[in-house]
């Protein structure tokens, strides 16, 4: 996707595997796996990148894909600009799986 970058860390389309589109936002499959890494295990920040979870009071913010606030979902993830639910990642990882032709892990 040239011409396009990561919302959340700025990879050109270019230097990405792939991206996935959103509603004026894009996600590469490096922030993909990190910010689900940092779903799975909160406190290990192992994998985290630049990301960190929304905190549990914050009722406001809204996943950037699909516009669910904190109370329509339990994970929320953010980095620079953009939010991203566990929803919303999981469709992502499927996305970039097909993508690139390697099965969803």
């Amino acid at each position: 996707m040239a011409g396009r970058s990561c919302t959340f860390c700025g990879r050109s389309g270019i230097e990405a595997a792939s991206l996935v589109a959103g509603p004026g936002v894009y996600i590469c499959e490096r922030c993909t796996q990190d910010a689900s890494q940092l779903i799975a295990s909160p406190g290990s920040g192992h994998g985290a990148g630049p990301f960190g979870l929304v905190p549990p009071g914050d009722q406001e913010t809204a996943c950037s894909f699909c516009g669910k606030r904190r109370g329509g979902t339990a994970d929320l993830v953010t980095a620079r600009t953009a939010v991203i639910c566990g929803e919303c990642l999981t469709l992502c990882r499927e996305i970039h799986a097909e993508q690139q032709g390697t099965p969803d892990t």
